[in-house]
């Protein structure tokens, strides 16, 4: 259009004696990336002359805007499964040289571990208006959270940045939750002993682990002492162990129980035995118990009593 360019002179004389004459064309810069466009010139309305060959010029005007680049999309979310997903980076026009659009990552999940990304940077060649960036998602056997992966375009070289310059892509974890459950669901141990208590998850899992226990039983708490609380089962583990402590005191009593309930979890299921019991033997002994010089004469004069008897017997056999 009119607005694009900018003649000089619409009407050319050439002087006497003289072979040729010029005219100047200004092609006029905006800020459009448009595709190159053209503008014909043709000879009319010649004095003194005829038309030759060629009567007409055709001039093209060349955009000389960078396209811009931007990601597709801005999101997108993907399976754990997915195996090879690629991210379309479009330019708005062609260009005529390569492109070149560095990349960085971000977000929860990890380059190397749970995606393998592409090399930075990302080339389009000339003439094409779109790139892949491509990912492989590793599919592992850990139960974990959903994870993303953030891709944030660079400054490039022979584009301007367009939008969205940044791609958040989520994995979608596909693995159960492990289950959860007391290694026995019985145990004993004496007063003023140690005992660990241990738990155990079916698969290792991703993510922290926190289970919520009741404790009860006929113990009182004071009897013993009981940790850590709450339980943790650190991701990448298979186990984890709570210690009871008995208490040891000076009071004659029967045996007690301390009785421990899985409740619940976060991130596991709960499986059989979820009910542990500990038996805690009283250490205490009366002292009506033990043998010293009282006891052992009281069995003496017993002792004594019945031979007595016995002979006495005997003698009135004997008699008779």
């Amino acid at each position: 259009s009119a607005s694009d360019y900018r003649l000089d002179t619409l009407q050319l004389s050439i002087p006497p004696g003289a072979l040729e004459a010029a005219f100047t064309l200004e092609a006029l810069a905006d800020s459009l990336d448009e595709a190159d466009e053209s503008l014909t010139l043709s000879l009319s309305g010649l004095e003194n002359a005829v038309a030759g060959v060629p009567a007409a010029l055709e001039v093209v005007v060349v955009d000389a805007t960078p396209p811009t680049a931007a990601f597709v999309l801005a999101a997108q979310t993907v399976d754990e499964d997915a195996g090879t997903v690629e991210l379309r980076v479009r330019l708005s026009s062609p260009s005529r040289e390569a492109v070149s659009l560095p990349f960085s990552l971000g977000g929860e999940a990890l380059a190397g571990e749970d995606v393998i990304v592409s090399a930075s940077p990302l080339v389009i060649a000339a003439g094409q208006t779109e790139g892949r960036i491509t990912l492989n998602v590793v599919d592992d056997s850990l139960d974990e959270i959903n994870e993303r992966l953030i891709l944030t375009l660079g400054s490039p070289q022979g584009a301007l940045l367009g939008s969205p310059q940044v791609h958040s892509l989520t994995l979608r974890d596909d693995d159960a939750a492990p289950l959860l459950s007391f290694a026995r669901s019985d145990s004993r141990v004496a007063e003023g002993g140690e005992l660990a208590i241990e738990l155990l998850l079916s698969a290792a899992s991703g993510q922290t682990i926190e289970a919520n226990l009741a404790v009860g039983g006929t113990a009182d708490g004071e009897d013993y002492g009981l940790s850590p609380l709450p339980l943790r089962i650190a991701p990448g583990t298979l186990s984890a162990r709570l210690v009871l402590n008995a208490l040891a005191d000076s009071r004659r009593e029967g045996s007690e129980t301390v009785t421990l309930s899985l409740q619940d979890a976060s991130g596991a299921v709960l499986r059989d035995p979820t009910l542990h019991t500990v038996t805690v033997d009283d250490s205490t002994r009366a002292s009506g118990d033990d043998d010293d010089g009282g006891g052992s004469l009281g069995l003496g004069l017993l002792g004594l009593l019945g031979l007595a008897a016995v002979r006495r017997r005997v003698a009135a056999t004997m008699g008779a």
